[in-house]
């Protein structure tokens, strides 16, 4: 008869770091997408404050930054789901490739066909969040993230489609279209994935079961803060969905400080990364409270160009590309920390 504790043991996901070998395909995929990701700008020449600068940042993450979670998605997804992860993996950077070429074109009909693949597969990572959410042996609330962030990815994948077929669902312009876009691949997909490794990370702690809570709950919110926003709605239901947002995002900086500051054992790179994703995380979401109160208080350079040109940046560089980065370095062993 096996103990108690062994029984507890047996229970409980253990997901161990997995080493993986330099250089290992899912970084090689990344960065055969920002060469990709970089002929885009050089053929575009966005400046920051055009709709084409938000198109690059809509394109960083899946030609970069979603490649870079996969394998950590894989290694700690139940058995039913790995399967579908290796199939995501195959083909996740051709769908993102093909997608370059729908932010080419004018959006039209015929513009979205580049844009189907793309849908296709986020539809399928969705998917997988529905098998984790079904068929995990064990949950907590850090695991929950990171199958609801695969739900809010297959939204992000709709709102690419929609912006790329030119169609304005519910009267939109194309750059709420866009932004919406961006917003769940950004807050929808990597804050969750990234907030629950860090929940994961503190041994799920009270602070961190908090929130996660509170970033599931503040991405549909946000956006049923853009849908008042539009509908010309009392101007105080998006202040409040914007300071709820950046409240939780201001956690998740927290949790990330904490790790910075406190885990010795991990290596100075990654805490230094962890430390330019905690305060830009923090500086971005001030910025979303500011644009969010516009009705009340009145800030001439927030608006939808300046927000996108510098909130966008700092939460697709400073947090998105920085917190990947720590995270895929520190969750597979690639860099040691001191003693190891």
């Amino acid at each position: 008869m096996a103990s108690a504790a062994e029984t507890q043991a047996s229970t409980v996901s253990t997901e161990a770091p997995v080493i993986i070998g330099t250089p290992s395909l899912d970084v090689v995929r990344a960065a055969v997408g920002g060469v990709f990701c970089l002929a885009f700008a050089i053929l575009k020449q966005p400046h920051p404050l055009q709709s084409a600068w938000g198109e690059a940042i809509l394109l960083l993450c899946p030609l970069c930054l979603i490649p870079l979670t996969l394998v950590v998605m894989r290694k700690s997804a139940p058995d039913a789901a790995i399967g579908t992860w290796k199939l995501i993996e195959q083909y996740e950077l051709s769908a993102a490739t093909i997608l370059i070429g729908s932010f080419l074109m004018a959006p039209a009909p015929q513009t979205a066909v580049l844009a189907l693949p793309w849908t296709v597969l986020t539809m399928v990572v969705g998917w997988a969040g529905v098998i984790g959410l079904t068929r995990r042996v064990y949950r907590d609330m850090s695991t929950m993230m990171i199958d609801v962030g695969c739900l809010f990815l297959a939204l992000g994948g709709v709102w690419a489609f929609v912006d790329r077929s030119g169609m304005r669902l519910w009267g939109f312009d194309e750059v709420i279209a866009l932004l919406t876009a961006v917003h769940f691949h950004y807050a929808g997909f990597l804050l969750l994935i990234i907030t629950g490794w860090a929940a994961r990370e503190l041994e799920i702690s009270k602070v961190a079961s908090v929130t996660c809570l509170a970033v599931m709950i503040g991405v549909p919110l946000t956006a049923l803060g853009i849908l008042a926003a539009h509908f010309k709605w009392d101007a105080r239901w998006e202040a409040f969905a914007a300071t709820f947002m950046a409240l939780s995002g201001w956690l998740v900086a927290w949790l990330h400080l904490r790790l910075a500051t406190g885990r010795t054992d991990a290596a100075r790179p990654v805490r230094t990364l962890w430390t330019i994703c905690s305060a830009s995380l923090f500086f971005s979401m001030a910025l979303a409270v500011l644009y969010a109160l516009r009705s009340f208080v009145q800030v001439p350079i927030l608006d939808i160009p300046h927000m996108r040109a510098v909130h966008g940046s700092l939460n697709a560089v400073g947090f998105g590309l920085c917190g990947v980065i720590a995270w895929r370095w520190h969750r597979t062993g690639l860099v040691r920390g001191a003693g190891e």
